[in-house]
């Protein structure tokens, strides 16, 4: 028991040791630094250069001045705050700067004051580089173009579309410079991915800004999708044959007289369909000029309502009379 309490008393005076070993090195690191930072350096510091009021219709091109590198001679306490934080000057294009050609110039002496503002009184500009900051622009385009959707959709079996996607807005308007804006003629969405569906679409869609509109600005950066889905089926009608550019002295007979056509429909207007909605046409110059032994139908009218439609007979036999 008595080697236990030996052995913690040991153990107290040693921490006691290091307790005030580390206090006095911390004292005497503290007053190096007050040393080191009271004494007088010279530094260059990198300034970020920010645009103010640029005038609509220009850009200013990336590759412009944007670092003014000041040198200055002041006291450690100052120059320390630089190493964390990149100090910034802001030029108001309205006002401090000149024109040439493309070009806006700034005289890095015009900013002398506002710099010596910044770093204090204690502190002494010795040089800034460069001496004249420019600042190539464009003038800019504005150009309205239409959306396109980019979709990948897959309805339930029987179900689809009823008429067209809408798109809101229709159409957006591009700005950027002249070169870049004139060759683009339409605006994808990024992807649509449904799957399954049988409800009525409605969903926002981002624009695809990772190709030509990179570095543009656009008035949307996303469009509202709108569709109608609805259940649909498939019919059949019997629709005359009609044969046409027939010469006057010409008598022929053909057959089939009617064929059947195959069309795809919302179930709701299935009963307004019939076989007056549709025309199917031969012309009797493909056999002349063609010189062929049969007819190839085409179905030339078909009703509006419809998706899609499709000939189950695609030949038509005839005979001229003589």
């Amino acid at each position: 028991m008595i080697r236990k309490i030996k052995e913690r008393l040991v153990g107290s005076i040693k921490g006691r040791r290091l307790n005030t070993f580390l206090f006095f090195f911390c004292i005497a690191f503290l007053f190096l630094c007050l040393t080191k930072l009271s004494k007088i350096y010279t530094q260059t510091i990198a300034f970020n250069v920010k645009l103010l009021n640029v005038p609509e219709g220009r850009s200013i091109a990336k590759n412009r001045d944007s670092v003014l590198n000041v040198t200055v001679e002041a006291l450690g306490f100052k120059l320390i705050s630089y190493a964390f934080k990149q100090p910034e000057i802001k030029i108001d294009v309205a006002k401090e700067v000149f024109v040439v050609s493309n070009q806006y110039y700034w005289l890095s002496k015009n900013g002398t004051f506002i710099i010596s503002e910044r770093l204090g009184q204690s502190s002494e500009i010795k040089s800034i580089l460069p001496d004249t900051l420019k600042f190539p622009f464009q003038k800019l385009a504005v150009k309205k173009v239409p959306i396109v959707l980019n979709e990948d959709i897959k309805f339930n079996p029987g179900y689809d579309v009823l008429g067209a996607f809408s798109i809101t807005p229709d159409s957006i308007s591009i700005i950027g410079p002249d070169a870049q804006v004139k060759d683009i003629e339409l605006v994808y969405t990024k992807s649509l991915n449904l799957n399954e569906v049988q409800e009525n679409i409605l969903a926002e869609v981002e624009l695809d800004t990772d190709n030509q509109l990179k570095g543009l600005e656009l008035s949307n950066s996303s469009v509202l999708i709108e569709a109608t889905v609805e259940k649909f089926t498939e019919g059949i009608i019997d629709v005359p044959v009609t044969i046409v550019n027939v010469p006057s002295n010409v008598r022929l007979n053909y057959f089939p007289k009617t064929v059947q056509v195959s069309f795809y429909v919302d179930l709701n207007r299935f009963k307004q369909i019939s076989a007056l909605d549709f025309k199917v046409e031969c012309d009797y110059n493909q056999i002349v000029n063609g010189n062929k032994t049969s007819f190839t139908p085409k179905l030339v009218k078909y009703s509006e309502i419809v998706k899609s439609t499709r000939l189950k007979q695609n030949k038509i036999e005839f005979v001229i009379l003589k």
